[in-house]
């Protein structure tokens, strides 16, 4: 079964198996849809999209170029033969980044040293049509791309289909990152976006990482709008007079509330251990501090975006949340003005999990400051899905609130920072489990998706990253304003399903067994008939109330 040479063979695209094989797995992406497959274009690269203000009439362009700081446009059209329309011209900028003042401690200048940006383009195609394929050129670029915008806020599609959407974090760029990107185009819907809860290139400083990221991604980001959130490796710390998340911030346009703010300075770290607001040098990563905390706000540090019947916030756990802080007061403003008669659902997504299990990254203080200072605000606003990455193994919990598992239409938290990223698998979860986790896995790599049939149902399953087969490990169905979430999960998890409802069924079982045993005893004269209708109900029993976990 493989979904995407369907839609592809259903468009008249030719997708072979000798292909993919000779195209590799970058190549390999683009084929799954049909996309067009070529050399690379001078001075034209890393092409990638993203969802405007207004997803259903907006796409941002952003493009690389190592020839022009010009404004450039692009051409685009509902054919890939006319491409009638020209965008406005390009915003253009670059950035720099000289020695690294940290090269005489922990690594060396010459490995890292200076880094000066190729030019970074974007422009913003407006007017578009909702629900519309659209093709699309850069200028002085041979290859033709092409997207389709959302479906207005609170509608569906015509014929009934479901809303998809891919969900990652820590992707990273290894042979296993390419294979999640790949995974994603084979899902068995297909995806009309990817949100990625931070750490994407994995650059950690050196910054032409940034670049073989962008390449690596283009045959899926060209395409696909690609929603990002900051982590901590998109922190890359240098001084306190030096912007932090600058290439994040440069390379990457997001709906943004407002122009970035707050890049430079006003730092917290865990542990300052000579009191001059610099990290202790040797207690912590410099470039990329996992507890950490600074002003970074607006830009592509938190914004909101609406597709159909979602509504998507990203948020920023590195900087402040307190209930006087600008993204807590944007957060709430957001939050209320949603009409949820129209749009039912809100998914969160965050790089630093609130409720997790696993050893790594186990309470750190900045998640756990913004967990005390925002959990209300997304429980009194029913949000319906959070999902976080920083941990590189999957968890789901059941819908909890404030460790209450199963509260009245409290969240469903998800971690899904297994998107294969060179530092490989956190293993490892404290035991035993608390009573809201409902499944964990820390052995494989993979990635979540999102489907939305309508007002009151969305499911999430997660994918792990096994060839040929197209896998689901775990998936849960999500309904708005509910108790419940119905799950099912496949192997590999150390609590499949609930505490109470292991307690029920052994409790159950010994009842039944007490009255098997006085039956038989009371009804001598009925013993075969007894024997039979008694042992029939005890083999039903623990299936009825250990649930449909495989």
């Amino acid at each position: 079964r493989d979904p995407a040479m369907t839609r592809a063979a259903t468009r008249g695209l030719p997708v072979t198996g000798t292909v993919c094989a000779a195209l590799g797995l970058q190549a390999l992406l683009a084929a799954d849809l049909g996309w067009p497959v070529s050399a690379s274009v001078v001075n034209v690269s890393q092409v990638h999209i993203a969802f405007g203000h207004n997803a259903s009439t907006q796409m941002s362009i952003a493009w690389l170029s190592n020839a022009t700081n010009a404004s450039t446009s692009v051409a685009y059209g509902l054919a890939s033969d006319a491409l009638t329309l020209v965008s406005p011209g390009s915003d253009v900028r670059r950035y720099t980044i000289d020695k690294n003042p940290w090269g005489e401690v922990s690594y060396t200048p010459e490995h890292w040293g200076n880094y000066t940006s190729d030019w970074i383009h974007n422009t913003t195609l407006a007017g578009l049509q909702p629900n519309t394929m659209y093709f699309y050129q850069i200028h002085s670029s041979a290859e033709i791309f092409n997207f389709t915008t959302a479906l207005p806020a609170g509608h569906r599609y015509p014929d009934g289909s479901p809303q998809a959407f891919s969900i990652v974090g820590d992707i990273g760029q290894t042979s296993d990152s390419m294979l999640t990107m790949h995974h994603m185009m084979r899902d068995e819907y297909e995806t009309e976006a990817v949100i990625i809860a931070g750490d994407l290139s994995y650059a950690d400083c050196k910054q032409d990482r940034w670049d073989t990221y962008g390449e690596k991604i283009q045959p899926l980001a060209a395409h696909k709008p690609l929603m990002v959130g900051p982590g901590n490796h998109e922190i890359e710390y240098f001084s306190n007079s030096r912007p932090t998340f600058l290439a994040f911030q440069s390379r990457y346009f997001m709906p943004a509330v407002a122009p970035a703010q707050g890049l430079i300075g006003d730092i917290q770290w865990l542990v300052d251990d000579d009191g001059d607001g610099a990290p202790p040098v040797n207690d912590t990563w410099l470039c990329t501090p996992s507890e950490f905390q600074g002003q970074y706000q607006y830009g592509n540090a938190f914004y909101s975006f609406t597709v159909g019947l979602v509504h998507f916030v990203s948020l920023n756990c590195y900087t402040t949340t307190s209930k006087s802080s600008a993204q807590y007061q944007w957060l709430k403003s957001d939050l209320e003005a949603l009409d949820r008669d129209v749009v039912p659902w809100v998914v969160i997504s965050v790089h630093c999990p609130w409720y997790s299990t696993n050893s790594h990254h186990y309470q750190e203080w900045q998640t756990v400051q913004m967990k005390a200072n925002m959990e209300a605000l997304f429980y009194e606003n029913g949000v319906n899905l959070v999902v976080a990455g920083h941990v590189h193994a999957y968890q789901r919990s059941f819908p909890v609130y404030q460790g209450e598992p199963l509260a009245e239409g409290a969240p469903t938290y998800v971690v899904v920072g297994d998107g294969g990223n060179r530092e490989g698998h956190a293993d490892g979860y404290i035991t035993p489990q608390p009573s809201w986790s409902a499944y964990t896995n820390d052995t494989q790599f993979g990635h979540g998706t999102l489907v939305v049939f309508n007002h009151t149902h969305m499911r999430w399953r997660w994918h792990i990253n096994e060839d040929p087969s197209w896998m689901v490990r775990d998936e849960a169905w999500i309904t708005p304003y509910s108790a419940s979430s119905e799950s099912k999960s496949h192997s590999n998890s150390n609590n499949p399903f609930p505490t109470w409802a292991v307690v029920l069924a052994v409790v159950l079982a010994a009842v039944f067994s007490i009255g098997i045993i006085a039956g038989a005893c009371r009804l001598e004269t009925q013993k075969v008939d007894e024997e039979s209708d008694q042992m029939a109900l005890r083999d039903s029993t623990p299936a009825r109330f250990a649930g449909d976990a495989l």
